[in-house]
């Protein structure tokens, strides 16, 4: 089953089951995404990756439909980083603060 979880600047976010086994996030970009401004995300993900506090992407695929890119991430149980410091702020050390800052 897939299931919408989010709408970012980029496109709309589903988790799904892969395979029957691994939870995924499929980032489906909008009809209007700059092409360039993905490649970039893309390029940087693969860049960090593997990193303790991104996701990876595991893979790049294509919407049968409109034909734009589709990315395949590793499932955050915490949700996004910008979600996550919103619910969290107030009660964050300055010392975790500034490491988030600085990864």
């Amino acid at each position: 089953a897939i299931e919408k979880i989010d709408k970012g600047g980029f496109g709309i976010i589903y988790k799904a089951i892969l395979l029957g086994k691994k939870t995924v996030v499929f980032k489906k970009m909008n009809e209007d995404g700059n092409e360039a401004e993905i490649n970039n995300e893309i390029t940087l993900l693969k860049k960090v990756c593997p990193h303790p506090n991104i996701n990876s992407l595991l893979g790049i695929t294509e919407d049968p439909e409109s034909k734009n890119a589709i990315m395949v991430l590793n499932y955050a149980n915490e949700g996004n980083l910008q979600n996550y410091l919103r619910k969290n702020w107030i009660n964050l050390i300055w010392r975790k603060k500034i490491k988030f800052a600085l990864d």
